[in-house]
């Protein structure tokens, strides 16, 4: 039955192929990860080459294919990830993982597997984009996201720009769950590896203290007050009087 489904490369267009991925998204993950990498990542790939951007209908259908995020990230953006996408696709694969709700795992699993790939700008990209989506990442992926950065300490290489935002957003959003060890291995990296607008940032982020309240002190007298002031402002409104209830009434008391 589905020896015709990766037949349909060439052969429908791309709002076909939009409803025909609505009326196979219920089959297992295994067969639409195969035709999410035979059929629909190669469409997508040359329509962008030939337009210089993504048909809505295209768009719709990789939209649809997050319904089943393993299939997504073995099928397209792993692949894509390894092949070497262009910035152009980077850009808008991007704006899609941005749009929609990836389950945690699934997106824990998918920036292992990035930082296992060579180094290159657009899948720094894409890393930084699922970063900022803020997970609660599991402690095994924040320690391997350290371990990653740490080993750019000897790189012989400049980074470019997207690395060290990169560190910036994931510092930003991890810090608290950074221990002071993780903290000074990145801090190093960073006068390794230094961007002189974007490293005093991961720094100044670094040094950060997580905002701690003491609940053994009293209440300061501003807190006192603007609880006090909240206070009488509820009764009011509870004991108030209903809008235009002193004219009903007196408009009784003359009709008697």
């Amino acid at each position: 039955m589905y020896v015709g489904v990766w037949a349909w490369t060439e052969a429908y267009t791309p709002a076909c192929l939009a409803h025909s991925l609505c009326c196979h998204v219920v089959v297992c993950d295994g067969v639409m990860c195969r035709f999410y990498n035979l059929v629909l990542l190669p469409r997508v790939r040359s329509d962008i080459t030939a337009h210089k951007k993504l048909n809505f209908h295209f768009y719709q259908s990789l939209k649809k294919s997050i319904y089943k995020p393993a299939a997504f990230f073995k099928g397209i953006l792993l692949p894509l990830c390894e092949e070497g996408c262009t910035v152009r696709e980077a850009v808008i694969f991007a704006s899609l993982l941005t749009k929609c709700t990836i389950p945690v795992l699934h997106a824990s699993v998918a920036i292992l597997k990035l930082m296992s790939l060579p180094f290159s700008g657009t899948a720094t990209f894409i890393m930084k984009v699922l970063l900022n989506k803020k997970y609660n990442l599991p402690v095994k992926v924040i320690e391997n996201l350290v371990r990653y950065i740490v080993g750019f300490a000897n790189d012989s290489r400049e980074m470019p720009v997207i690395w060290h935002q990169n560190v910036l957003t994931f510092v930003q959003r991890y810090k608290n769950d950074l221990s002071a060890k993780h903290k000074a291995a990145i801090h190093h990296v960073i006068q390794k590896q230094r961007h002189k607008l974007i490293s005093p940032e991961i720094d100044r982020e670094l040094r950060a203290q997580e905002p701690t309240i003491d609940l053994t002190k009293p209440p300061t007298k501003s807190t006192a007050t603007l609880q006090t002031r909240a206070t009488k402002q509820s009764v009011g409104l509870q004991f108030a009087a209903p809008k235009g209830s002193g004219a009903a009434s007196k408009r009784m008391e003359l009709e008697n």
